[in-house]
């Protein structure tokens, strides 16, 4: 559940309260539109109230499931979904008495609150399944001690693969690691997240690699031939990421996400440089935005999805918001008939009064599927390994946080983090990754290099 949307649905009610006159010059039908406001306002005042509850009580599942947190979630998630409906209600009440001016607003926010609420059942329905496998003493998992294993060239400590090279990180650093670990590893991995300490948020993007495999129904080819990795069939992407942040605050959905998307060509329309969604209505890991309203001459305003307000064309923040739904269907965990449609803005242009663009192209699930074919769904977890790049050997303290923050992005349920999500939770419950190191194939354990 999105706070911006109940606190912006509220500022826009209490800017349209402040129009009213007194009370007693009022005549019956408009003392009606102000009080069905007023009753709105105090819904979305409600609904924020009670995700707050609901937040905290979801955080405290992640630091220490059982019987009673699992309770607690299940009534803060009930008390918001009533929420929820009383908030719909007075939306649906004020809809007939406004002005046609603010019809399609009104109609618009109550959109928006009704996908937000769907949200939030769907994600609640997904802690109710993790409850219910828990056994009565399920505690937060915690990395027992890891000891230092020379294995190909590199280092095993636990679940991470360290690999201490002073080489200068470069563009082909994705590729050359994964070529690396395909000559020497068997060939169990779906996904690859390289660290790097200190590593620019875009250099990290151009080192990361993503393979060809031939799945029907993305689009274009992916950035690299699968023919670059003869050792290995399976390996959808090597991921880099600052280590600093890593698993955790990511953009490590983001870059699961890149694997898939968005390679659809829709000239003038899509994909933006760089993969994202753009100015389109989606709103997920790969950017985009949470709504798209057409506006008097021609022109559109972008409702931004990413929580510090600013617009999002390949990426909407890290680990702060879940995969949209076209996103979990390019992930193989939703069925395509079950999306909603698609609206890209065909050449933008923003400026300050908002975005102009010559028109939009449209995507239902039908033409996506006349012009893509349909991507085949992947139901079972996706195998994922985690390498530690860095100039010099890691500590225990550096080793057991990274270790952590592993295990807990790719837990089978919540995390210890309220403000961040992780694998389980951006994909509403559906999807899940199984953390491992690949078996070696008898190397000799002599010390790795970077090309």
């Amino acid at each position: 559940m999105s706070l911006r949307l109940c606190g912006l649905a509220s500022l826009v009610i209490a800017a349209l309260l402040g129009r009213g006159e007194r009370a007693w010059a009022i005549p019956d039908p408009a003392l009606a539109m102000e009080r069905a406001r007023s009753a709105a306002h105090e819904a979305a005042t409600a609904v924020r109230a009670a995700a707050v509850v609901r937040d905290d009580a979801r955080h405290r599942l992640g630091v220490a499931p059982g019987p009673t947190a699992c309770a607690n979630v299940a009534e803060a998630g009930a008390a918001l979904d009533a929420a929820w409906g009383r908030y719909l209600a007075d939306l649906a009440g004020l809809a007939p008495l406004v002005g046609t001016d603010e019809q399609a607003a009104t109609a618009a926010t109550r959109r928006a609150a009704e996908a937000e609420r769907l949200a939030d059942q769907q994600h609640d329905q997904a802690l109710a399944r993790f409850c219910a496998a828990l056994p009565a003493t399920a505690e937060a998992p915690t990395p027992p001690p890891a000891e230092a294993t020379p294995v190909c060239g590199l280092v095993r400590q636990g679940e991470l693969l360290v690999w201490v090279d002073a080489a200068p990180v470069t563009a082909g650093t994705g590729l050359a690691v994964a070529q690396h670990l395909a000559g020497r590893f068997a060939d169990e991995l779906d996904f690859l997240f390289v660290l790097v300490p200190g590593i620019d948020g875009a250099l990290a993007e151009q080192a990361s690699a993503w393979f060809e495999r031939g799945l029907p129904g993305l689009g274009a080819p992916a950035r690299h031939a699968a023919g670059l990795l003869p050792g290995w069939r399976r390996l959808l992407g090597a991921v880099v990421l600052d280590a600093a942040t890593g698993l955790r605050a990511g953009p490590s959905l983001r870059g699961l996400a890149r694997a898939f998307g968005n390679r659809w060509s829709l000239p003038g329309c899509s994909p933006t440089p760089g993969g994202g969604w753009g100015y389109a209505d989606v709103g997920g890991q790969l950017g985009g935005f949470r709504l798209l309203r057409r506006e008097p001459g021609g022109r559109w305003s972008a409702a931004p999805a990413r929580v510090d307000g600013q617009p999002g064309l390949v990426g909407n923040g890290g680990n702060s918001l879940p995969y949209a739904p076209v996103e979990r269907y390019l992930l193989g965990l939703t069925p395509l008939d079950g999306l909603p449609s698609l609206t890209f803005l065909r050449d933008p242009r923003p400026d300050a009064g908002g975005v102009a663009a010559a028109g939009t192209c449209r995507l239902t699930p039908a033409d996506i599927r006349a012009r893509f074919g349909e991507r085949p769904p992947h139901p079972a977890p996706y195998q994922v390994g985690v390498v530690l790049l860095t100039p010099t050997r890691p500590g225990p303290a550096e080793v057991a946080r990274l270790r952590a923050d592993a295990l807990a992005f790719t837990a089978p349920g919540p995390d210890d983090d309220p403000w961040l999500l992780n694998y389980f939770e951006a994909t509403g419950g559906a999807g899940r990754l199984d953390l491992r190191v690949p078996a070696p194939r008898g190397c000799a354990d002599r010390a790795a290099g970077l090309p």
